[in-house]
């Protein structure tokens, strides 16, 4: 791995680390969501100090080059992400659904005891 990709690396992970720490103080992001990313933040950041761990990885998984190897694995905690995220969501939706349909009913008590009034 070149110098410059591990200065690049070394920056922008410890910057993204500081940001979502900034975030969470902030109650911007709740903790249990900027988990995942302080852990890929940490991750980079080991990579990057220790280059040839990359190249270990590399070779365990049979792949070409450790920039190859890092592509895959951020290919893969995206995956991972964006499936926890379409978790959440779906949640969330069922849990709006619910809210509405219980709001509607309680909206329909009170209106039949203003008529009975």
């Amino acid at each position: 791995m070149s110098t410059k990709l591990q200065i690049l690396m070394i920056f922008t992970s410890v910057g993204g680390f500081l940001l979502m720490v900034y975030f969470i103080k902030k109650n911007v992001i709740e903790l249990k969501y900027s988990l995942v990313w302080l852990f890929i933040a940490l991750s980079t950041i080991g990579l990057a100090f220790f280059p040839g761990l990359l190249v270990s990885i590399s070779k365990v998984m049979s792949i070409q080059t450790p920039v190859n190897t890092l592509f895959f694995i951020g290919f893969y905690f995206l995956l991972m992400l964006l499936f926890s995220i379409t978790v959440i969501v779906s949640r969330n939706n069922l849990r709006i659904k619910t809210l509405n349909q219980e709001l509607a009913l309680l909206k329909e008590k009170v209106e039949r005891r203003a008529h009975h009034e």
